[in-house]
């Protein structure tokens, strides 16, 4: 497969006050994806002797079936607007609005028959983002705080059907904040520590038996793969010993991740694997 890409982009920032500055860059791509030289097939029992061509299909064996070969193309355009307010000298708030794109792929994986190798749409993302970053007490304090929701569409995917593995898409939103803390406690000691949340969940899909990029099962309600709801870290630096020839640092760390799935499906331990999920909205 052969995914040439082209893209012009440029970015400008204007200083509108002291205190207020706007920030504009955009991105137009031209994506092609080519799937070349697509050729599978099925050898008799002896394990030397092809006798089905499964990719482009043919019973019996043709040794001179031309290889399988489609092409698609996407352009797009993409860009962000940030407004960033300085209310102090060492706080300074923002907003941004960006959008994303992900080339559209076939299912390269394909190698059981001509119909399993589909076409996966351009996956697109809106992301609102708010925060705050502040410098407090002489500077001695840092934090950062800020809040955000994405919005997707044709999120790329991965099933595993028995031993096939496809690439589908769906629906989604997402949406949560972050918190990062630094404390300069001492000159030589420092703590930091920060604090994510995140709350992704798939909806609007419709299982559509038609369309091979639909997912087999229904994903709405279910969260994002790799996406854990909660995750926490927290550590200090101490300078054990500086006398401005030698040093030795102490640092120290905890985290914690909350539960999270490889998966769209959350479907772990059901009997069979692939039954369906009861609806969800």
């Amino acid at each position: 497969m052969s995914r040439p890409s082209k893209a012009i982009y440029g970015d400008v920032t204007w200083k509108a006050t002291e205190r207020l500055t706007v920030a504009v860059g955009a991105r137009y791509t031209q994506d092609k994806v080519n799937y070349l030289n697509g050729s599978t097939f099925l050898y008799a029992l002896d394990g030397t002797t092809p006798v089905v061509n499964l990719i482009p299909y043919s019973n019996p064996y043709n040794p001179n079936l031309a290889p399988l070969e489609q092409r698609e193309k996407a352009n797009r355009l993409t860009g962000r607007i940030n407004v960033s307010y300085e209310f102090a000298d060492d706080i300074m708030g923002y907003l941004q609005y960006s959008r994303g794109y992900r080339s559209g792929s076939f299912n390269g994986l394909a190698y059981q028959g001509v119909n399993q190798v589909y076409y996966i749409q351009p996956e697109k993302v809106n992301a609102y983002e708010a925060g705050l970053k502040t410098r407090l007490f002489d500077r001695r304090v840092q934090l950062n705080l800020a809040g955000f929701y994405y919005e997707y569409s044709n999120h790329q995917v991965t099933q595993v059907v028995g031993a096939t593995t496809f690439t589908r898409s769906a629906n989604g939103r997402l949406f949560g904040g972050e918190a990062e803390l630094a404390w300069q406690v001492a000159d030589t000691l420092r703590f930091d520590a920060s604090l994510g949340y995140l709350n992704s969940k798939y909806k609007g899909n419709v299982i559509d038996p038609a369309n091979p990029a639909s997912p087999t099962l229904n994903v709405n309600g279910n969260p994002f793969p790799n996406a854990p709801e909660v995750t926490f870290q927290a550590g200090f630096d101490w300078d054990m010993i500086d006398d401005g020839t030698n040093k030795l640092t102490l640092r120290g760390d905890a985290s914690y991740m909350g539960k999270y799935y490889f998966d769209p499906f959350k479907n772990y331990g059901q009997t069979p694997c692939d039954t369906p999920q009861r609806d969800r909205t």
